[in-house]
């Protein structure tokens, strides 16, 4: 099964992409905040992760440790979208 981490400061949205998402078989893990989603970047094996990007803690706790992070099947891909 593949899984996907989803990191987002706003509750509803974790919510609906998690449903979402277990719906077409994925496994998802969700986290509120870029400490917690290193945490389960260091942890588990993820195919996919997804962030809020404008997110305070983003850029300095999740992202940026995401490009020094050591693991042999990490692929990085950036998608951008803007929601209103």
């Amino acid at each position: 099964m593949k899984t996907i981490l989803i990191v987002d400061d706003e509750p509803n949205y974790l919510i609906v992409l998690t449903e979402l998402l277990q719906e077409e078989g994925y496994d998802v893990f969700t986290a509120q905040c870029g400490e917690e989603g290193m945490k389960i970047v260091k942890e588990i094996d993820l195919d996919l992760v997804i962030t809020d990007m404008r997110m305070v803690d983003m850029l300095t706790k999740l992202n940026c440790n995401l490009y020094s992070f050591s693991h042999p099947a990490l692929k990085l891909k950036h998608i951008c979208c803007m929601f209103k």
